[in-house]
């Protein structure tokens, strides 16, 4: 598996040393903060791999679907949340469609990376209660386990980081110990490609990044995937979600 040796770490000026096993912050001592990833729904916007076969009023349910599907898993498991949205502009829809929330922080950056990036810098070096750890999430898994938050924080007291590979060659989460972080695995890759996953795992091999592999993921990024995730969720007793509720308007088959 991917157990790379802690090195040393750099980031602009700033060097650290750190040594395997270092963080031992157990969870009640360590401010842990789960940043989630939401667009506002507009048409043309979200899902678009969707269009193929559904009409953009279907996708917007199903995206805000997601979300909430998302959002409450992340509730149930009992970690902070800051839900960082786009575009900036629309914080007011999104508080009042998302509302109470540990936090909200606008997505900045320039592409995908740099807004991740940006995001977990905020999130460790804000003044108010700056996070010891943070993971990040996309809301393309409405089935999200909230066991698997709390295997990503667990993972973080031996390891530097934390990554949730997806069958797509990308990935659903990673996270990152504070003093550990660095914003060079967001540079240079190739998103949205089957490549993610291998040059991020590169990068970390690189940095000397000592990293724990979570399961493998199914996203839904496509109307095959969202098939498949129908099917799997009614295999799973996952019938509850809000996208598998909405879903049983779209597929008038049994799984």
């Amino acid at each position: 598996n991917y157990d790379f040796t802690l090195g040393r770490l750099s980031y602009g000026s700033l060097r650290l040393v750190q040594n395997p096993g270092v963080n031992t912050l157990k969870k009640t001592e360590c401010n842990q903060n789960v940043l989630l990833f939401v667009k506002y729904p507009e048409k043309g916007r979200v899902k678009t791999r969707l269009e193929t076969h559904l009409d953009q009023d279907k996708i917007l349910h199903l995206y805000r679907y997601f979300v909430e599907d998302v959002l409450s898993a992340i509730k149930k498991s009992g970690f902070s949340v800051t839900i960082c949205y786009l575009p900036p502009e629309r914080e007011r829809e999104i508080k009042a469609w998302l509302g109470p929330a540990s936090a909200y922080a606008p997505q900045t950056g320039a592409d995908l990376g740099q807004r991740m990036g940006n995001a977990f810098m905020q999130a460790f070096t804000r003044t108010t209660s700056p996070a010891d750890q943070a993971i990040l999430i996309g809301s393309d898994f409405p089935d999200l386990d909230p066991g698997i938050l709390d295997q990503a924080f667990d993972s973080l007291s031996q390891n530097d980081m934390t990554l949730g590979p997806a069958v797509d060659g990308g990935y659903y989460l990673i996270g990152f110990n504070r003093l550990s972080f660095i914003k060079e695995v967001f540079d240079n890759v190739s998103w949205g490609t089957g490549q993610v996953f291998p040059e991020t795992m590169q990068k970390v091999d690189q940095a000397g990044l000592k990293v724990h592999v979570l399961p493998e993921w199914q996203d839904i990024d496509t109307f095959e995937d969202l098939e498949l995730f129908y099917r799997r969720a009614h295999e799973n007793g996952l019938e509850h979600l809000e996208t598998v509720q909405y879903l049983q308007t779209i597929f008038s088959r049994n799984p």
